[in-house]
């Protein structure tokens, strides 16, 4: 649901997904700034046998992704196939979100990657939710990140109850992988 499409899916072999596993990381670097959205990428982590016949691995390692030079990048929580499967109720979200970024291998992050510690007061990357700007990613553990503004760390619903998330990255070259967001 999270591409907003009725394609959902569960445990599959590689190439057989009933699910939408998003772009390439080749294809979401050489993405214009023709569309707003974030987009959900996958990498080739060698986990998945292109050749074998039975589930390996059941999960990617996908993400979400922006890079230098693509302008705003948005999604919007909950979008019209999550309102419908999980029954979104608007006064059950409090407006707390959290963060969780993409790991990067044995601590060895790659050369052009940027994270929590580059949300500064020089922009390296820029995030807003429903056109508040983060100021800070308060660390909970384990790559989570709490979204704060300079008043706090609850964001208002928008006027059609959901939360509009932006990310921008100014920094030469550089990128932002998020793994998850969650909101409550």
């Amino acid at each position: 649901y999270l591409t907003n499409t009725s394609k959902v899916g569960g445990p599959s072999i590689f190439g057989e997904e009933q699910y939408d596993v998003g772009t390439s990381l080749q294809e979401a670097v050489q993405a214009s700034s023709e569309t707003e959205d974030l987009q959900l990428v996958w990498e080739d982590d060698k986990f998945h046998q292109k050749d074998c016949p039975a589930i390996v691995s059941p999960d990617h390692k996908d993400f979400f992704f922006a890079s230098e030079g693509q302008g705003w990048r948005a999604m919007i929580f909950p979008n019209e196939a999550e309102r419908k499967a999980y029954q979104y109720n608007e006064s059950l979200v409090q407006g707390l979100v959290l963060l969780v970024f993409r790991g990067c291998d044995w601590g060895q992050c790659e050369p052009n990657y940027l994270g929590p510690e580059d949300l500064t007061e020089d922009k390296k990357w820029e995030m807003k939710i429903n056109e508040k700007p983060v100021t800070k990613l308060v660390a909970i553990g384990h790559e989570a990140f709490i979204a704060k503004h300079e008043n706090g760390v609850i964001f208002s619903h928008s006027s059609t109850g959901d939360f509009k998330v932006q990310i921008q990255v100014n920094e030469p070259s550089k990128f932002v992988k998020i793994s998850s967001f969650i909101v409550y």
